[in-house]
C-alpha cells in the first residue's frame, strides 16, 4: 500500500511523532527535562512535555577568573605553594645526593686486570715428529697434530709452540735447517700446513713456531754459495776465517772452529759442525732472517720462539780469547766464561727490532708475541725482557729454573728455584714456567712418577704462563735407546705420544716407529686416563689444574708464601674479589704432617674446601668439595699435592 492509499489518522500520527523526535534532539538535556506521552490503546494522539531543569542539577562549569584570583592571593595558598616548591627542590637534590652516595660507596665490580691470551692461557710444546703420525710411514706429521686439536682443547691448552718443521736434513732434529720457508717432505707441505694452522686456530688455539736465526744447515744453499769463494754475494754470510783465531768453544765441546776445505778457511759454529753460524753483522743477513719472519706472518702464524737467542752475536773481533773459568786447557764448553760470544749487546737490538716487526702485524684482539730461548742464569735471562735503552724485548724470555727440579728438590730447595727467577724478573714483565722440554730428561723420569701431579701443580699455580711439554700431561717417562737418533743423547724424551693401549700406541697405523715407543704405554695413555672407572688419572688432574688456572686468582692474584720446609712447598693467589686459593705440595722425600694455621698468609681463612687434588690420596678428607680445617693437622705423603679454595672476604 502507497503513502497515499494509507488513512488519515495513521499520516497525522506519523508526522506528530516526527516532529517530537526533531524537538528531542534540539533539546539541551543539561538545562531541561524531555518526556514522551503516549495516549492509551487504540489512542492515536501524543504529545511532547519539555520542563526546565532545576538550577540545582546544572552542571559544573569551572571557578571564574575572579574566583580564582582570590584564592591566588590568599596568605593560605601561597604558603602552601611555596612549601611544594621547597619539597620537590629538596626531593629531586636529595635523589641525586643518594644516587651519587651510591655510586661512590656501593660495592665495585672487582678490577680485572687486561692480559692478552699469551698471558692468560696454558702453552703446549708438540715436538711434531713424535705426536702423531697420520700417514703410517712411522714419523709424526702436520695432519697428525691437526688431528690431535681435539685432545689439546680438551686439556685446556691455549697455544701450540711447535718444533721446527722446515726443510732440513735433520742432523739435529730439524734445527739444521735448509730452507726456512719450506715444510719438510716428513711433515707434509705446505698446503697441510695452512690446513693445519687454520683447523687449529678455528679451534682456538694459537700457533707459535719455532725461529731459528743462529745458524743453518752447512747444506743450506747460502753455505754451499758461500763456500765456493770469498767474492759472491753469499760470501759473508757466514763467519769465515784463515786460521783458528781464539780459544772459543763450541756448546757441545771442542773448538768452534772447523776446516772447510772447499773454501780453505774455518767456519764458526757454536753449536755442531754441521750447523754453521750465520753472520748477522751482514745487513744482508738480517735482511734474509727479516724476510722469513714476515713469511710467516703473512701465513698467520701467532707468533715465534726466537731458537738459541743468547747466540746470535759474538764480538766483533775474533782475535780475543774468552777468560777461563774452569780447567786450563780443556775443552769443555764449561771451562770459559763465555763473555765474548754471547749475550752481546746487538743481541738486544736485534731483539727489539724484531718485536717492532711482529707489532706491525698485530692487530685488534691479535697480538703476536715474541718468546726467546735462553738457557743460563736468570739474571742473565731476564736482560731479553728489554731492548737497549730500555726498549721492548722479547714477552717471555723462556724461564728453564724448573728444569733443574730433580730427584731431592723438596719444598725449600723449589723456592729457591721459584725466587731466583721472580727477584730477577723486571717490575712489571711477565713470568713463564717451564719444566720440560725436548732438550732435557722428562720430569716422571727425572723426579719420579709419582710426583707428576705435584710438579704440574707447581707448573699450573704459579704466577705466570706455564708450558707443558707433550706427554707430561699423562705422565710420560723416557725411553732408553739402544740405536740413538740424536748424537747427544736427548731421543729418551722424543718418542712418540702414548694415545691408547693399541699397537705404538696409537702413534702409528704403519709397521716402525722412528723411535721405540715406552714399554708402559699399555697402562700410560691418553685414553686409558680418560676411561671411566679407572680411577683418577694424571691427565684428569691435570685438566682440573688448567680448569683452574682461569681464576682470576690464578692469572693476576697476590703472591704469598705459606709453610714452606725441606718436603712442603705452600703458597696462596689471591685477587681481591674473587675467590682465594692455597697450594699444597709435597714435593721432598718423606712424608709430612704438619698444621697449617700458624703458617697462613694474611686472608687466608682457618678453613676452605678441596678443589683439586692429586690421584694419590686414599684420604677421603681431601675428596674435591670436603672442608678442611687448618686448625688440624695435616699429613701429606711425597708427591701429594692439594689446591685448597675460599670465597672472597672484604678486608675489615
Amino acid at each position: 500500500m502507497t503513502e497515499t492509499n494509507k488513512p488519515d489518522a495513521y499520516i497525522s500520527e506519523k508526522q506528530d511523532l516526527e516532529k517530537a523526535d526533531e524537538a528531542n534532539i534540539g533539546a539541551d538535556l543539561d538545562s531541561s527535562k524531555v518526556k514522551f506521552i503516549n495516549g492509551g490503546a487504540g489512542d492515536h494522539d501524543s504529545s511532547v512535555q519539555i520542563e526546565p531543569s532545576d538550577s540545582s542539577e546544572s552542571s559544573f562549569s569551572g571557578m571564574s577568573k575572579e574566583e580564582l584570583l582570590k584564592f591566588a592571593d590568599d596568605p593560605f595558598w601561597v604558603k602552601t605553594r611555596y612549601a611544594l616548591f621547597i619539597l620537590f627542590w629538596l626531593a629531586w637534590i636529595g635523589m641525586t645526593v643518594a644516587a651519587i652516595l651510591i655510586i661512590v660507596f656501593a660495592p665495585k665490580c672487582p678490577p680485572r686486570e687486561n692480559l692478552d691470551w699469551w698471558q692468560k692461557g696454558v702453552g703446549y710444546q708438540c715436538y711434531a715428529k713424535s705426536f702423531k703420525d697420520s700417514d703410517g710411514d712411522g714419523v709424526g706429521d702436520l695432519k697428525g697434530v691437526q688431528e690431535k686439536a681435539a685432545h689439546l682443547k680438551s686439556i685446556n691448552a691455549s697455544f701450540v709452540y711447535l718444533s721446527p718443521v722446515y726443510a732440513s736434513p735433520m742432523e739435529d732434529g730439524g734445527y739444521d735447517i735448509t730452507n726456512h720457508t719450506e715444510i719438510d717432505v716428513t711433515f707434509g707441505s705446505m698446503a697441510d700446513f695452512k690446513t693445519m694452522l687454520s683447523a687449529l686456530q678455528a679451534a682456538g688455539l694459537r700457533v707459535i713456531m719455532d725461529f731459528v736465526p743462529n745458524h743453518t744447515s752447512r747444506k743450506h744453499p747460502w753455505f754451499v754459495a758461500s763456500q765456493k769463494g770469498k767474492n759472491n754475494s753469499y760470501s759473508d754470510y757466514y763467519i769465515w776465517s784463515d786460521n783458528i783465531p781464539n780459544n772459543w768453544l763450541s756448546v757441545h765441546d771442542g773448538p768452534a772452529w772447523t776446516f772447510d776445505a772447499t773454501r780453505n778457511q774455518y767456519y764458526y759454529h757454536q753449536f755442531s759442525a754441521d750447523q754453521p753460524d750465520l753472520n748477522l753483522r751482514n745487513e744482508k743477513v738480517l735482511k734474509e732472517l727479516e724476510d722469513i719472519l714476515k713469511f710467516w706472518l703473512m701465513k698467520g702464524v701467532d707468533g715465534f720462539r726466537v731458537s738459541a737467542a743468547k747466540h746470535l752475536y759474538e764480538s766483533a773481533d775474533l782475535t780475543a780469547d774468552e777468560p777461563v773459568a774452569g780447567n786450563a786447557g780443556s775443552e769443555k764448553y764449561e771451562s770459559l766464561e763465555h763473555t765474548l760470544t754471547t749475550h752481546q749487546p746487538e743481541t738486544f737490538e736485534l731483539m727489539a727490532k724484531w718485536r717492532s716487526l711482529l707489532d706491525g702485524y698485530t692487530g685488534e684482539g691479535r697480538y703476536r708475541v715474541l718468546m726467546a730461548e735462553v738457557y743460563d742464569r736468570p739474571e742473565l735471562v731476564a736482560k731479553y725482557y728489554k731492548g737497549l735503552n730500555d726498549t721492548k724485548g722479547a714477552d717471555m724470555p723462556f724461564n728453564y729454573n724448573l728444569v733443574e727440579l730433580k730427584s731431592g728438590c723438596g719444598g725449600t730447595c723449589v723456592q729457591q728455584l721459584v725466587d731466583a727467577w721472580v727477584d730477577n724478573a723486571p717490575e712489571g714483565r711477565w713470568n713463564n714456567w717451564v719444566v720440560g722440554t725436548h732438550n732435557n730428561k722428562r720430569v716422571a723420569s727425572r723426579k719420579g712418577e709419582k710426583y707428576i701431579d705435584a710438579v704440574n701443580m707447581l707448573l699450573m699455580t704459579l704466577p705466570g704462563t706455564p708450558f707443558i711439554y707433550y706427554g707430561d700431561e699423562i705422565g710420560m717417562t723416557d725411553v732408553a735407546i739402544a740405536k740413538p737418533v740424536d748424537k747427544l743423547g736427548r731421543d729418551g724424551s722424543r718418542t712418540p705420544m702414548q694415545w691408547n693401549g693399541d699397537r705404538f700406541a696409537g702413534f702409528t697405523k704403519g709397521n716402525t716407529t722412528w723411535l721405540p715407543v715406552a714399554d708402559n704405554y699399555r697402562r700410560v695413555n691418553v685414553m686409558t686416563s680418560k676411561s671411566v672407572g679407572a680411577g683418577r688419572s694424571h691427565m684428569e688432574v691435570f685438566t682440573d689444574l688448567t680448569r683452574l688456572r682461569q681464576e682470576p686468582s690464578f692469572q693476576w692474584g697476590k703472591f704469598a708464601y705459606a709453610l714452606v720446609n725441606d718436603e712442603i712447598i705452600s703458597y696462596a693467589r689471591q685477587a681481591e674479589g674473587f675467590p682465594g686459593f692455597l697450594t699444597v705440595m709435597n714435593l721432598g722425600d718423606k712424608p709430612a704432617t704438619f698444621q697449617l694455621k700458624r703458617h697462613l698468609p694474611a686472608g687466608v681463612p682457618v678453613d676452605a674446601e678441596v678443589a683439586t687434588r692429586s690421584e694419590m690420596f686414599d684420604n677421603s678428607d681431601f675428596n674435591h668439595g670436603h672442608t678442611v680445617k687448618f686448625t688440624e693437622s695435616m699429613h701429606i705423603e711425597p708427591g701429594q699435592g692439594i689446591v685448597f679454595k675460599w670465597p672472597w672476604t672484604p678486608p675489615q
